[in-house]
Protein backbone atom coordinates (compact mmCIF):
# COMPACT_ATOMS: atom_id res chain seq x y z
CA UNK A 1 0.00 0.00 0.00
CA UNK A 2 1.13 3.83 -0.93
CA UNK A 3 2.92 5.88 1.31
CA UNK A 4 0.68 9.06 1.73
CA UNK A 5 3.14 10.53 3.90
CA UNK A 6 5.70 10.99 6.23
CA UNK A 7 5.23 10.40 9.95
CA UNK A 8 3.22 12.39 12.25
CA UNK A 9 4.33 15.98 13.03
CA UNK A 10 3.53 18.15 16.02
CA UNK A 11 2.81 21.78 14.61
CA UNK A 12 1.28 25.08 16.27
CA UNK A 13 -2.49 25.63 15.78
CA UNK A 14 -2.50 29.24 17.31
CA UNK A 15 -0.74 30.94 19.94
CA UNK A 16 -1.46 31.39 23.48
CA UNK A 17 -0.64 33.21 26.17
CA UNK A 18 1.74 30.88 28.01
CA UNK A 19 0.90 29.72 31.94
CA UNK A 20 -2.62 30.36 31.96
CA UNK A 21 -4.22 30.40 34.96
CA UNK A 22 -6.64 27.16 35.86
CA UNK A 23 -9.89 27.74 36.05
CA UNK A 24 -12.07 27.62 38.71
CA UNK A 25 -13.49 24.02 39.77
CA UNK A 26 -15.71 24.38 42.45
CA UNK A 27 -15.44 20.68 44.45
CA UNK A 28 -12.24 20.02 42.79
CA UNK A 29 -11.34 16.36 43.77
CA UNK A 30 -8.94 16.13 45.64
CA UNK A 31 -7.24 12.89 44.90
CA UNK A 32 -6.10 10.67 41.55
CA UNK A 33 -8.49 8.26 42.93
CA UNK A 34 -11.56 10.90 43.21
CA UNK A 35 -10.39 12.17 39.94
CA UNK A 36 -10.41 8.75 37.72
CA UNK A 37 -13.80 7.91 39.57
CA UNK A 38 -15.77 10.65 37.99
CA UNK A 39 -13.62 10.17 34.50
CA UNK A 40 -14.69 6.64 35.03
CA UNK A 41 -18.56 7.90 35.01
CA UNK A 42 -18.26 8.65 30.99
CA UNK A 43 -17.96 5.15 29.96
CA UNK A 44 -16.79 2.24 30.54
CA UNK A 45 -13.54 2.49 27.98
CA UNK A 46 -12.74 6.04 30.19
CA UNK A 47 -12.31 4.01 33.65
CA UNK A 48 -8.48 2.94 35.18
CA UNK A 49 -8.81 -0.07 37.41
CA UNK A 50 -6.18 -0.37 40.10
CA UNK A 51 -3.06 -1.75 39.62
CA UNK A 52 -3.28 -5.16 41.01
CA UNK A 53 -1.09 -7.89 39.09
CA UNK A 54 -3.75 -10.50 38.11
CA UNK A 55 -3.60 -13.14 35.71
CA UNK A 56 -4.36 -11.68 32.45
CA UNK A 57 -3.06 -8.52 32.58
CA UNK A 58 -0.16 -7.85 30.04
CA UNK A 59 2.40 -4.66 29.93
CA UNK A 60 2.21 -2.40 27.32
CA UNK A 61 5.73 -2.17 27.34
CA UNK A 62 5.86 -6.09 26.89
CA UNK A 63 3.38 -6.95 24.21
CA UNK A 64 5.07 -9.13 21.37
CA UNK A 65 4.43 -9.07 17.89
CA UNK A 66 3.07 -12.83 18.37
CA UNK A 67 0.80 -11.23 20.77
CA UNK A 68 -0.07 -8.20 19.03
CA UNK A 69 -1.33 -10.37 15.60
CA UNK A 70 -3.18 -12.66 18.20
CA UNK A 71 -4.96 -9.36 18.89
CA UNK A 72 -5.42 -8.17 15.53
CA UNK A 73 -6.80 -11.47 14.54
CA UNK A 74 -9.19 -11.82 17.16
CA UNK A 75 -10.57 -7.83 16.29
CA UNK A 76 -10.92 -9.01 12.75
CA UNK A 77 -12.64 -12.35 13.61
CA UNK A 78 -15.36 -10.29 15.98
CA UNK A 79 -15.69 -7.35 13.24
CA UNK A 80 -15.83 -10.28 10.45
CA UNK A 81 -13.17 -9.13 8.48
CA UNK A 82 -10.60 -11.97 6.56
CA UNK A 83 -8.26 -8.97 5.59
CA UNK A 84 -5.30 -8.67 7.91
CA UNK A 85 -4.69 -5.38 7.22
CA UNK A 86 -7.84 -4.55 8.01
CA UNK A 87 -7.39 -6.33 11.56
CA UNK A 88 -4.69 -4.35 12.40
CA UNK A 89 -6.44 -0.81 11.44
CA UNK A 90 -9.86 -2.33 13.75
CA UNK A 91 -7.18 -2.88 16.43
CA UNK A 92 -4.91 0.33 16.41
CA UNK A 93 -8.57 2.28 16.77
CA UNK A 94 -9.72 0.26 19.64
CA UNK A 95 -6.66 0.08 21.39
CA UNK A 96 -5.38 4.31 20.39
CA UNK A 97 -8.93 5.05 22.15
CA UNK A 98 -8.66 3.14 25.24
CA UNK A 99 -5.43 4.12 26.17
CA UNK A 100 -6.54 8.02 25.16
CA UNK A 101 -9.60 8.26 26.69
CA UNK A 102 -8.70 8.44 30.39
CA UNK A 103 -6.14 11.30 29.55
CA UNK A 104 -8.31 13.07 27.58
CA UNK A 105 -11.14 13.00 29.97
CA UNK A 106 -9.07 13.88 32.90
CA UNK A 107 -7.75 16.80 30.92
CA UNK A 108 -10.98 18.47 30.10
CA UNK A 109 -12.54 17.84 33.27
CA UNK A 110 -10.31 18.96 35.60
CA UNK A 111 -6.92 19.80 33.91
CA UNK A 112 -5.30 16.56 34.95
CA UNK A 113 -3.13 14.08 33.37
CA UNK A 114 -2.87 10.79 34.25
CA UNK A 115 0.75 9.38 33.43
CA UNK A 116 -0.82 6.54 30.77
CA UNK A 117 2.91 6.52 28.76
CA UNK A 118 3.39 3.08 27.82
CA UNK A 119 5.66 2.33 30.88
CA UNK A 120 3.00 2.82 33.28
CA UNK A 121 0.09 0.87 31.63
CA UNK A 122 -1.17 -2.75 32.27
CA UNK A 123 -3.50 -3.99 29.83
CA UNK A 124 -6.51 -7.24 29.72
CA UNK A 125 -7.29 -7.96 26.07
CA UNK A 126 -11.03 -9.13 25.62
CA UNK A 127 -12.04 -12.38 23.33
CA UNK A 128 -12.80 -9.73 20.86
CA UNK A 129 -8.92 -8.26 20.57
CA UNK A 130 -10.17 -4.96 22.25
CA UNK A 131 -8.27 -4.06 25.38
CA UNK A 132 -11.21 -4.47 27.94
CA UNK A 133 -9.43 -2.63 30.79
CA UNK A 134 -6.60 -0.86 31.55
CA UNK A 135 -4.63 -0.03 35.04
CA UNK A 136 -1.70 2.30 36.35
CA UNK A 137 1.35 0.45 37.43
CA UNK A 138 1.92 3.56 39.82
CA UNK A 139 -0.31 6.79 40.42
CA UNK A 140 1.24 9.42 38.71
CA UNK A 141 -0.19 12.14 36.88
CA UNK A 142 0.93 15.79 35.18
CA UNK A 143 -0.86 18.86 36.81
CA UNK A 144 -0.40 22.55 36.61
CA UNK A 145 1.91 24.11 38.75
CA UNK A 146 0.68 24.21 42.70
CA UNK A 147 -1.70 21.64 41.33
CA UNK A 148 -0.54 18.46 44.19
CA UNK A 149 -2.70 15.55 44.82
CA UNK A 150 -1.86 13.33 48.03
CA UNK A 151 -2.19 10.10 46.18
CA UNK A 152 0.13 10.32 42.94
CA UNK A 153 3.40 11.26 42.38
CA UNK A 154 2.95 14.52 40.82
CA UNK A 155 5.02 16.18 37.89
CA UNK A 156 4.22 20.51 37.64
CA UNK A 157 4.30 21.95 33.71
CA UNK A 158 2.96 25.11 32.74
CA UNK A 159 2.29 23.26 28.97
CA UNK A 160 -0.43 20.39 29.22
CA UNK A 161 -0.55 20.46 25.77
CA UNK A 162 2.93 19.54 25.22
CA UNK A 163 3.10 17.21 28.41
CA UNK A 164 -0.16 14.94 26.58
CA UNK A 165 1.79 14.80 23.41
CA UNK A 166 4.90 13.12 25.01
CA UNK A 167 2.49 10.92 27.46
CA UNK A 168 0.03 10.04 24.77
CA UNK A 169 1.75 9.69 21.66
CA UNK A 170 5.57 9.98 21.91
CA UNK A 171 5.75 7.32 24.85
CA UNK A 172 2.84 5.14 23.90
CA UNK A 173 0.60 5.39 20.63
CA UNK A 174 3.23 6.60 18.00
CA UNK A 175 5.31 3.87 18.74
CA UNK A 176 2.81 0.98 18.80
CA UNK A 177 1.81 2.42 15.52
CA UNK A 178 5.50 2.15 13.90
CA UNK A 179 5.32 -1.06 14.74
CA UNK A 180 1.85 -2.39 13.45
CA UNK A 181 1.90 -0.88 10.50
CA UNK A 182 5.66 -2.17 9.89
CA UNK A 183 4.73 -5.69 10.69
CA UNK A 184 1.26 -5.60 8.54
CA UNK A 185 2.49 -2.69 5.32
CA UNK A 186 -0.04 -0.36 6.15
CA UNK A 187 -0.13 2.81 4.03
CA UNK A 188 0.56 5.89 5.95
CA UNK A 189 -2.89 7.98 5.95
CA UNK A 190 -4.31 4.46 6.93
CA UNK A 191 -2.26 3.82 9.86
CA UNK A 192 -2.48 7.37 11.03
CA UNK A 193 -5.95 7.68 10.69
CA UNK A 194 -6.45 4.80 13.05
CA UNK A 195 -4.94 6.50 15.81
CA UNK A 196 -5.78 10.47 14.84
CA UNK A 197 -9.82 9.44 14.55
CA UNK A 198 -10.38 8.14 17.75
CA UNK A 199 -8.96 11.16 19.55
CA UNK A 200 -11.60 13.62 17.84
CA UNK A 201 -13.93 10.94 18.41
CA UNK A 202 -13.32 10.63 22.22
CA UNK A 203 -13.18 14.69 22.74
CA UNK A 204 -16.87 14.34 20.65
CA UNK A 205 -17.82 11.75 23.69
CA UNK A 206 -17.14 14.07 26.29
CA UNK A 207 -18.45 17.13 24.62
CA UNK A 208 -21.70 15.38 24.33
CA UNK A 209 -22.02 13.63 27.69
CA UNK A 210 -20.66 16.28 29.74
CA UNK A 211 -21.51 20.16 31.03
CA UNK A 212 -18.24 20.89 29.50
CA UNK A 213 -18.64 21.93 25.62
CA UNK A 214 -15.06 22.16 23.68
CA UNK A 215 -15.81 24.67 21.87
CA UNK A 216 -17.60 27.10 24.73
CA UNK A 217 -14.61 28.17 26.47
CA UNK A 218 -12.00 29.38 23.71
CA UNK A 219 -9.51 29.96 26.79
CA UNK A 220 -9.11 26.63 28.10
CA UNK A 221 -9.68 24.25 25.28
CA UNK A 222 -8.94 24.36 21.28
CA UNK A 223 -9.99 21.72 19.13
CA UNK A 224 -10.21 22.31 15.24
CA UNK A 225 -10.16 20.85 11.61
CA UNK A 226 -7.92 23.45 9.47
CA UNK A 227 -9.15 21.91 5.69
CA UNK A 228 -9.90 18.97 6.90
CA UNK A 229 -6.52 17.94 7.31
CA UNK A 230 -5.47 18.04 10.99
CA UNK A 231 -7.42 17.03 14.89
CA UNK A 232 -6.23 19.26 17.32
CA UNK A 233 -5.38 18.36 21.28
CA UNK A 234 -7.17 20.31 23.78
CA UNK A 235 -5.52 23.04 25.46
CA UNK A 236 -5.54 24.39 29.31
CA UNK A 237 -2.36 26.34 28.73
CA UNK A 238 0.44 26.98 26.51
CA UNK A 239 0.57 26.49 22.60
CA UNK A 240 -2.31 24.62 20.81
CA UNK A 241 -1.36 21.49 18.90
CA UNK A 242 -1.87 19.68 16.55
CA UNK A 243 -1.58 15.65 14.72
CA UNK A 244 -1.37 16.84 11.31
CA UNK A 245 -1.35 14.45 8.39
CA UNK A 246 0.83 15.61 6.14
CA UNK A 247 -0.57 16.50 2.74
CA UNK A 248 -3.84 14.75 2.87
CA UNK A 249 -6.13 15.59 -0.14
CA UNK A 250 -8.71 18.57 -0.02
CA UNK A 251 -11.23 16.60 0.89
CA UNK A 252 -9.48 14.17 3.51
CA UNK A 253 -11.12 13.53 6.44
CA UNK A 254 -8.30 13.55 10.11
CA UNK A 255 -8.64 9.37 9.59
CA UNK A 256 -6.96 9.89 6.44
CA UNK A 257 -8.01 7.29 4.18
CA UNK A 258 -8.70 4.68 6.97
CA UNK A 259 -12.50 4.75 6.67
CA UNK A 260 -12.69 4.35 2.88
CA UNK A 261 -10.68 1.61 2.72
CA UNK A 262 -12.69 -0.46 5.65
CA UNK A 263 -16.17 0.42 3.98
CA UNK A 264 -14.47 -1.46 1.30
CA UNK A 265 -13.29 -4.27 3.32
CA UNK A 266 -16.00 -4.70 5.65
CA UNK A 267 -19.08 -3.47 3.56
CA UNK A 268 -21.52 -4.05 6.70
CA UNK A 269 -19.77 -1.72 8.71
CA UNK A 270 -20.46 1.85 6.50
CA UNK A 271 -18.65 5.16 6.24
CA UNK A 272 -17.49 6.93 9.12
CA UNK A 273 -19.29 10.34 9.41
CA UNK A 274 -16.71 12.58 8.33
CA UNK A 275 -15.79 9.79 5.42
CA UNK A 276 -14.07 11.84 2.72
CA UNK A 277 -16.15 10.50 0.06
CA UNK A 278 -19.19 12.19 1.26
CA UNK A 279 -20.09 15.47 0.24
CA UNK A 280 -19.35 18.81 2.73
CA UNK A 281 -22.97 19.32 3.25
CA UNK A 282 -24.38 15.50 3.21
CA UNK A 283 -20.98 15.46 6.40
CA UNK A 284 -22.56 18.81 7.68
CA UNK A 285 -26.33 17.30 7.65
CA UNK A 286 -24.47 14.23 9.58
CA UNK A 287 -23.17 16.63 12.23
CA UNK A 288 -26.32 18.48 12.99
CA UNK A 289 -28.32 15.84 12.90
CA UNK A 290 -26.01 14.07 16.10
CA UNK A 291 -25.73 17.77 17.79
CA UNK A 292 -29.62 17.61 17.86
CA UNK A 293 -29.59 14.27 19.32
CA UNK A 294 -27.58 14.92 21.73
CA UNK A 295 -28.77 13.77 25.91
CA UNK A 296 -29.84 16.96 27.50
CA UNK A 297 -30.09 15.17 30.45
CA UNK A 298 -27.78 13.08 33.00
CA UNK A 299 -24.75 14.77 32.20
CA UNK A 300 -21.64 14.59 34.02
CA UNK A 301 -21.23 18.14 35.50
CA UNK A 302 -17.10 19.01 35.63
CA UNK A 303 -17.41 19.63 39.46
CA UNK A 304 -19.63 16.85 40.01
CA UNK A 305 -18.07 14.03 42.78
CA UNK A 306 -19.17 10.71 42.95
CA UNK A 307 -21.75 10.20 45.97
CA UNK A 308 -19.32 7.88 47.34
CA UNK A 309 -15.73 8.27 47.45
CA UNK A 310 -13.34 5.68 46.31
CA UNK A 311 -11.28 3.42 48.74
CA UNK A 312 -7.72 5.37 49.06
CA UNK A 313 -5.85 3.98 46.33
CA UNK A 314 -8.58 2.59 44.50
CA UNK A 315 -9.47 3.54 41.21
CA UNK A 316 -13.78 2.71 39.98
CA UNK A 317 -15.46 0.36 38.79
CA UNK A 318 -16.92 0.26 34.93
CA UNK A 319 -19.75 2.85 34.22
CA UNK A 320 -23.05 2.46 32.88
CA UNK A 321 -22.23 4.13 29.98
CA UNK A 322 -20.71 2.09 27.18
CA UNK A 323 -18.14 4.92 26.12
CA UNK A 324 -18.28 3.87 22.53
CA UNK A 325 -17.83 6.96 20.56
CA UNK A 326 -18.75 5.53 17.18
CA UNK A 327 -15.55 3.89 17.11
CA UNK A 328 -15.41 0.16 15.20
Amino acid sequence: MRDEGPGFQVTPVRAMAEALPAPHWPNRPTTLAETMRVVGQLGERFVVSGAEHRDGWLAATALSDAEIAGEVAARGRAAGVEDAKAGAVLFLQTYAYRVAAPLLAAWVLFGRLPDISAGNVLLRFGADGRPSALALREPRMTGLPHDRLPDAEGAASGDLTGAAIRLLLAEHLLPLHDRVRAQYRLGGLLAKGAVTSQIGLILTWIDAHSTVPLGQNRRDRHWTSSNGRATALPVRAGRARCCTCPRAGPRASPSGAGPVALAYKAPHKGYCGGCPLKKPAEIRASQEKKFAERPTGDLLADWQLPRSASPAGQFPAPASRSGTGGTR
